[in-house]
């Protein structure tokens, strides 16, 4: 029982972080680059995923490139930030229902899913947390293309 239990658990945290969490941070790229005019399309990577163990973005924003160089310094930014911004609001939307599930478990010890809900936030916000470190200071992030763009 406690295997099925360990693996419903895995089975969650791995559908919310790597496709919903992922979906919502490629959607916020493609919208920006709609407000901005650009056509861009989110391109799903699920193979690459189950070849390797290596972890490798799963989505990815295509958009045309000729347009996006011809966008000004402050569309440039939101294009490329607005995917850091989506994430940095799931962290605060589950360390909000990280509280509040500590506050249903404190006040009422018989919530069923208190103990579970309480671990699944948790674990969601450090990963989450380093999703958005990688974002944001490792090589090819958000960041990082955000530089390379600003000048072009």
């Amino acid at each position: 029982m406690m295997i099925i239990k360990f693996l419903i658990f895995f089975a969650i945290v791995l559908f919310l972080d790597w496709i919903l969490f992922t979906y919502l941070h490629e959607l916020a790229h493609k919208k920006a680059l709609k407000r901005a005019g650009i056509k861009g399309t989110i391109a799903w990577n699920f193979r690459e995923i189950l070849k390797h163990i290596i972890v490798k973005p799963i989505a990815i924003c295509w958009f045309e490139e000729d347009k996006l160089r011809k966008l000004s310094y402050k569309k440039k930014k939101d294009i490329f930030l607005s995917g850091i911004k989506t994430d940095l609001i799931i962290l605060v939307v589950l360390s909000v229902l990280s509280i509040f599930s500590w506050f249903l478990l404190v006040l009422n010890n018989k919530f069923i899913f208190g103990h579970y809900s309480l671990i699944i936030c948790n674990v969601l916000i450090l990963i989450k947390s380093w999703d958005v470190l990688n974002n944001l200071f490792k090589k090819n992030s958000d960041l990082d293309k955000f530089y390379l763009w600003k000048d072009k």
